[in-house]
């Protein structure tokens, strides 16, 4: 996604959640340090394009190997963690503003490009087939309405309210190229793209109580799952990540019953995905759970922007248990949103809890 993107979706969403109380007007974004460090957080992970841009300009080709570890998972522990300790021991405005931009950055690129997750240490792809990819006149189609959308959010958020209704023909054209022109996520046995990460590997092993929670979870969603099974499992990841958006807007806005449903919601589209690719007879290997796990991770950091203090720490960690789990094939994670569904649901009986949150 093009830097103006980035840009413009960091400083709504700082908006949004409150991290700063003032307007993201064109003098506070100079002076704001919120939105200073929103801008520099959605702005430095993409320096590391620098060396690769002459060849990629040359050839017309953004693979995902223009992209270095900071890229991927890597690089949010590394950010991530920097955002941590800015928010805990420097200032919270500057902390939270620099997770939002290193955070926006990375889920407009996973949710649109082809990514590598765990890079260096697998060289596994995951798209989720949600924008074009091979036609580079319809990717720039989708970005630049992409762009636009968010270009007059931010122009009704700052004041220009009569413009608020043009976004509707151009979230319907980026709906269109986004459904209608993004390219089709193919089965691995047919996509030379995954034959030569696949190599007959297979998941890390689950512990026990997992795999059993994972035989119910299956049990008590097949028919819907058999609904869904037109769906490439990779879109529904991709969906599941994108409505964890709005889950952080929620809390912000104390709507705890609204976001409890959009979590549950998340977390069934996230044990659909592996059931569906079964019904799909997808042989999906370690590729089907690094696209699992890595949108796990992305859809955690995302959640996390509501509570940085509480839930940032546990989505490093697991993060990093996700690459041990990798390297070590065993599948040690920490379950971060099950245990963070269960707390809002006991906040609805005790609100003096919401403390621990904000």
């Amino acid at each position: 996604m093009n830097l103006i993107a980035h840009i413009l979706f960091s400083i709504i969403l700082c908006y949004i959640v409150r991290a700063t109380n003032t307007p993201p007007t064109i003098p506070n974004l100079l002076f704001d340090k919120t939105y200073i460090a929103a801008l520099i957080g959605s702005i430095i992970i993409d320096l590391d394009h620098i060396p690769y841009m002459g060849k990629a300009l040359k050839t017309k080709r953004f693979s995902p190997h223009i992209r270095s570890r900071y890229h991927e998972l890597f690089g949010f522990i590394v950010f991530g963690s920097i955002s941590l300790l800015i928010y805990m021991i420097i200032d919270k405005g500057l902390g939270l503003g620099f997770y939002i931009g290193i955070t926006t950055h990375y889920l407009l690129d996973t949710l649109t490009r082809p990514t590598r997750p765990f890079f260096p240490y697998n060289d596994t792809i995951m798209f989720y087939g949600l924008a074009p990819r091979k036609n580079l006149k319809d990717l720039a189609y989708f970005d630049l309405y992409v762009t636009l959308t968010l270009a007059i959010i931010y122009l009704y958020i700052i004041g220009y309210n009569f413009l608020l209704p043009l976004t509707i023909p151009f979230i319907i054209l980026f709906l269109y190229y986004s459904i209608v022109k993004a390219d089709k996520v193919e089965d691995e046995a047919e996509n030379e793209l995954y034959r030569p990460q696949l190599n007959g590997k297979t998941e890390p092993r689950r512990l026990e109580i997992a795999v059993y929670g994972k035989i119910i979870l299956e049990k008590i969603f097949r028919g819907i799952a058999f609904k869904l099974s037109k769906i490439h499992p990779d879109k529904i990841s991709g969906i599941s990540l994108f409505l964890s958006i709005f889950i952080p807007i929620f809390l912000i806005y104390r709507y705890t019953i609204l976001a409890i449903i959009l979590l549950f919601l998340v977390l069934i589209l996230d044990a659909l995905d592996g059931l569906v690719a079964r019904i799909r007879g997808l042989k999906r290997g370690i590729k089907g759970w690094i696209v699992d796990l890595g949108t796990d991770r992305f859809s955690e950091a995302i959640i996390s922007i509501s509570s940085p203090h509480f839930l940032l720490p546990l989505t490093l960690l697991n993060t990093a248990l996700s690459i041990y789990s990798l390297k070590t094939n065993r599948h040690i994670i920490i379950p971060v949103r099950q245990l963070y569904l269960f707390f809002l649901i006991i906040t609805l009986f005790d609100q003096n809890l919401l403390f621990i949150i904000y």
